[in-house]
């Protein structure tokens, strides 16, 4: 990868919610991906703690909140690592996918 390169997005708010969920204002909502081609090389954990430092920066939420689909457990390693912890689940109202929302404290 060279300098510069987009390897993946973050987003805040309600473009971090799945239609479906119960979400309230108890938490900030964040959602992101990495390049398909880029995963499986362990740049996630880096890449989601490298926006919610910036979304923590510029936010200052109590906490934040994932919503991440139940299929995929890499993704919810990954941020069970970064001190999410998971509380529900629901099935999306676009296509009936499970998911699982997970949230953090922040200090």
């Amino acid at each position: 990868m060279d300098k510069g390169e987009l390897i993946g997005y973050r987003v805040f708010g309600p473009d971090g919610r799945v239609p479906g969920g119960e979400y309230d204002e108890s938490a900030l909502d964040t959602g992101g991906g990495l390049r398909p081609e880029l995963t499986g090389r362990g740049l996630g954990k880096q890449a989601i703690a490298t926006g919610l430092e910036y979304g923590a920066a510029r936010f200052r939420p109590t906490a934040f909140r994932v919503t991440v689909a139940s299929f995929n457990i890499r993704a919810q390693r990954v941020v069970q690592g970064l001190g999410f912890v998971p509380n529900r689940t629901f099935n999306a109202t676009t296509d009936g996918r499970s998911f699982v929302v997970m949230t953090r404290q922040q200090p």
